[in-house]
């Protein structure tokens, strides 16, 4: 990479902790860049996300681009899912070629080529995506909504559609009658009411455990950490792999790789936060989808942006600081460029072998 490209600072990551490389707030400078987004202001969204890279937001602003993704394109862009999953795998083998002994390891990374035309190409094809369809109105749930007889009139499954071990018998009882609900609205493509007996059905979880009601459910074979097998989302889950049977490859394709996203390095703390991955493969179970839709519009836009991401870094840095940082506890270089890329030229073949097992394992259950 060319020097006048890279950025060369001496400021750790505890100074970008409220305010960004170039001194400005850092909500702000998130905020602008999802609006810029929003509105497909792409060499606005290019220039914001050069400030993030350059503070050292690198995987914290990753995670909120794929959950936008979810949100506010969703379908639109039916092939985005599956980019997205792709390269998610590479930002993970960028993360754990990292030396987490290195104070500069993670803002290293703002000077990595394969790292920056990931997160360009990202962002300019979220800016081209279309948005004019918007699923991300969540019901809002009512304190009526937990009274016995409008719970009652709610119901409209005539029939037991799931197996009689679907639910455990030490499980809570009420749970047959809502997972069967919800498979019921799977199956007849009512996206709305899925996700509204799926609100409910984690209101009134949160109801029992503040209450301290009996609540037990049982693990499932899921690939977390047994700690958090025992969880209602699995459930949930297991519910859309059970209609996934029922629909063409490519839906089954985009849905494991929400999947695969949602269980990605997954704790107790991101349960919620990832919600909108499972909301959207609802979205996918109960809509008609035309997935020979490009994922992008007009590719030489991808590549100009690509070209000239340069310019957003060389632009920084009348603002680097080169002050000699005292107190470092060990004089530690930055992680070179070429060194991460090695140990990333390494794991590529393992990178696309884990893909193709992902995938092509769920799609031969």
């Amino acid at each position: 990479m060319d020097s006048k490209y890279i950025i060369v600072d001496s400021r750790l990551m505890e100074s970008f902790k409220k305010s960004t490389f170039s001194g400005y707030k850092k909500t702000d400078v998130i905020s602008t860049l999802f609006k810029s987004i929003d509105n497909g202001k792409i060499e606005n969204a290019c220039n914001w996300l050069a400030e993030c890279l350059c503070s050292g937001y690198t995987f914290d602003i990753w995670q909120r681009l794929l959950i936008y993704s979810t949100i506010s394109i969703s379908i639109n862009n039916p092939n985005l899912t599956l980019y997205l999953y792709k390269k998610n795998i590479v930002i993970n083998n960028i993360y754990k070629s990292i030396d987490k002994n290195d104070r500069y390891g993670i803002l290293e990374c703002r000077n990595n080529d394969k790292t920056r035309n990931i997160y360009f190409s990202v962002v300019t094809i979220l800016c081209m995506s279309n948005k004019t369809k918007k699923y991300d109105k969540y019901p809002k749930l009512k304190e009526t909504d937990f009274d016995f007889e409008n719970i009652q009139k709610r119901f409209v499954a005539n029939v037991y559609l799931l197996n009689n071990d679907f639910i455990h018998f030490n499980e809570p009882e009420e749970l047959k009658l809502v997972m069967n609900e919800i498979y019921t609205y799977l199956k007849g493509n009512n996206y709305d009411m899925c996700l509204y007996w799926i609100f409910w059905v984690f209101e009134w979880e949160k109801r029992n455990l503040k209450a301290n009601n009996s609540w037990h459910i049982d693990s499932r074979v899921v690939d977390v950490h047994p700690k958090f097998q025992s969880d209602l989302v699995w459930i949930i889950w297991d519910l859309i792999h059970l209609q996934c049977e029922n629909v063409n490859i490519e839906k089954k394709r985009h849905i494991k790789a929400l999947y695969m996203l949602y269980l990605d390095d997954f704790n107790s703390r991101k349960r919620n936060k990832r919600l909108p991955y499972l909301y959207m493969s609802i979205c996918i179970l109960t809509h008609d989808i035309d997935y020979t839709t490009p994922l992008l519009r007009d590719k030489m836009t991808l590549i100009v942006s690509n070209i000239k991401n340069g310019e957003m870094f060389k632009i920084r840095k009348p603002r680097e600081n080169h002050d000699v940082v005292k107190d470092l506890e060990v004089n530690k270089k930055p992680q070179s460029q070429k060194r991460v890329e090695k140990r990333m030229d390494t794991e590529k073949t393992d990178d696309k072998l884990k893909l193709f097992n992902d995938l092509d394992s769920f799609l031969n259950k």
